[in-house]
């Protein structure tokens, strides 16, 4: 009896949780008597119990009273994943309605809200991962039948995506744009325009040389942005057929291969990005083939000994290092990572073949010969603002609460860099860095930056409230599912046209894509706080079953979710999360696969 009454105490809190309405805080001077504002107060925190609650309340009792009787038992894994999903989606919506987290502390009745709410979603995001758990161990995943993908799987899935894509490049013809590639182009074609290496250079030549020689042999930029669709198109399309092939070897069900194809095919994100002209989707194809490379290395470690797998991998990490500027960090943490990993697999040959695979060759051979080009066309160096997006926010939302409380110190620090710091705390924008990083001076000495570090240091010692809210208001999107992404970047640039096909042909594509989002499903499968709870599930279940290998496998993609924390704005655009979003369906069955011939061997 008692055990059936827990189900419904947690039944209730569920419900309340899934139903809640959270608004800002209420006003005492809002109310003419105080006990007008109490019972406001009262009202506010019981909610409000209709159908919609009553329903959900007896689908959770039904689900709390499977978990028991099945006598399963919540434990430390569940609970700590509980305990963030919980607390990411409360903090996510507070910061998605109001920019701060007044949802869940501007008032006690907030806050008394916020921990009943955080209750009934941590005990039923306990039981989900208790279920998902049970799923993962118990449920079958590789098959000796013979199907479609058993034999030139890569071929038939190129094939596959191929088709599909070249539909939505089509109705985009020649390829859509953002800002980012547009500036990239104008470095090739605008004469005396000069380079630059805020963006990845070798991309740049690459787009830009590519529009250029439409333009020189066709007459056509058109045609030249087409071309480098094409490649693009090919990079990603060769990559998501890969990770489909690797598994068909591995004998993996006819069932999971088909759904990662489906979701390859239809999520709008994978055939938008495709047919957008952006550095991410390259960089990204080549970051997952380095994810199917460091799991193959780590699932047999004598790989790091054949020559072929060797200039593979070593390929692969040039190009990651050549299509985005982090990716130079992701190879140097994760290859460091895998080295000592496997130090005690190796003797000391393989050890310093591992140095030399993992770690060196490919950094060095993309560094010098992107010095080499950088130098012959007289590129500038990026500037020194790109890695400081996140304490820039915080020192603008500092700013618009702390201006007049300045130390003559913190002052100096910050108009060193930024100028007037009134302007700066007009410039603060709660959804990007971008508006405060455009009045930073690249030019500064390092002594100013570190004069300015100063200032945001003994701003975080005095305020540290601040600088936390503003950290979470800066990087929830990475973290809640409910926050929308935008499906389509839709810049017009006058030199290049766009929906060539017939007129108005990329809005056709544009009315699809959002129409698709409104399927159930859909939208969550394009969302990057989606994946970023599906990678924190599958590290965790690594951890609970002690799979060192399987950690070192996910590391790219923590790492690809540090970029996004450290990027310049969340924005609705989750194109800095390709990485994570396109990369963790491949690395979470090939982890879940890996477990399993562990487990029958």
């Amino acid at each position: 009896m008692k055990e059936r009454i827990s189900s419904v105490i947690k039944s209730f809190l569920t419900a309340y949780a899934l139903t809640a309405v959270f608004h800002m805080s209420l006003q005492r001077e809002h109310y003419g008597d105080t006990i007008d504002f109490i019972i406001a107060s009262i009202y506010e925190l019981l909610g409000t119990y209709n159908f919609t609650f009553i329903l959900i309340g007896v689908l959770a009792f039904f689900c709390y009273e499977k978990h028991r009787l099945r006598k399963m038992k919540t434990g430390l894994h569940s609970n700590l994943i509980a305990a963030f999903w919980a607390g990411s989606l409360l903090l996510g919506n507070s910061f998605l309605a109001t920019d701060s987290w007044d949802y869940c502390f501007g008032s006690l009745v907030n806050f008394l809200k916020t921990a009943v709410a955080f209750s009934g979603y941590f005990m039923m995001f306990g039981v989900l991962v208790d279920f998902i758990f049970e799923g993962l161990e118990t449920g079958k995943i590789h098959s000796e039948k013979k199907h479609f993908f058993t034999k030139h799987a890569f071929r038939k899935c190129f094939g596959i995506l191929s088709a599909v894509y070249m539909v939505a490049l089509l109705l985009s013809f020649p390829g859509n744009l953002c800002w980012d590639v547009i500036g990239q182009i104008e470095q090739v074609t605008v004469e005396g325009n000069g380079f630059s290496e805020h963006h990845p250079l070798m991309h740049t030549l690459l787009v830009g040389g590519l529009v250029k020689l439409g333009e020189t042999v066709f007459g056509s930029p058109e045609t030249g942005l087409f071309l480098y669709m094409l490649v693009q198109n090919a990079m990603l399309i060769s990559a998501l057929s890969a990770t489909i092939a690797v598994l068909a070897k591995r004998k993996v069900k006819f069932g999971i291969l088909l759904t990662l194809l489906i979701i390859y095919c239809i999520s709008p994100i994978y055939s938008n990005l495709a047919s957008t002209a952006i550095k991410d989707v390259p960089f990204t194809a080549f970051v997952i083939g380095y994810l199917i490379c460091l799991a193959l290395l780590l699932e047999k470690p004598e790989r790091v000994s054949k020559p072929k797998f060797v200039v593979v991998f070593v390929l692969i990490q040039i190009g990651t290092v050549w299509m985005r500027n982090n990716g130079l960090p992701l190879i140097v943490i994760c290859g460091v990572a895998a080295v000592i990993y496997l130090w005690k697999k190796y003797d000391w040959k393989k050890r310093l073949l591992s140095i030399a695979t993992v770690v060196v060759a490919g950094v060095l051979i993309a560094k010098l010969i992107t010095m080499a080009v950088a130098a012959l066309l007289g590129a500038k160096a990026g500037g020194k603002a790109e890695m400081f997006s996140l304490p820039m926010q915080q020192t603008a939302r500092y700013l618009t609460e702390c201006s007049d409380t300045l130390s003559a110190t913190e002052r100096e620090g910050i108009e060193g860099v930024f100028g007037d710091v009134e302007v700066v705390a007009e410039a603060y924008h709660p959804n990007s860095a971008d508006y405060v990083k455009a009045l930073f001076d690249n030019s500064a000495p390092m002594e100013d930056v570190l004069a300015y570090f100063k200032a945001w240091f003994i701003g975080l010692c005095k305020e540290p409230l601040i600088y936390l809210e503003a950290f979470g208001n800066h990087v929830y999107g990475w973290f809640t599912p409910g926050v929308t992404s935008a499906l389509r970047y839709e810049t017009q640039y006058d030199v290049i046209g766009q929906g060539m096909l017939f007129a108005d042909a990329d809005k056709v594509m544009i009315f699809i894509y959002r129409f698709m989002d409104l399927i159930p499903g859909l939208g969550l499968i394009q969302n990057p706080g989606f994946y970023t709870w599906a990678l924190i599930l599958l590290t965790v279940y690594a951890w609970k079953k002690r799979r060192g290998d399987a950690i070192f496998m996910i590391a790219p993609l923590w790492v690809s979710l540090l970029v996004c924390l450290l990027a310049p704005c969340f924005f609705l655009h989750p194109r800095y999360a390709l990485p994570l979003i396109m990369g963790l369906p491949f690395i979470f069955v090939f982890v879940i696969q890996g477990q399993k011939n562990s487990e029958e061997a």
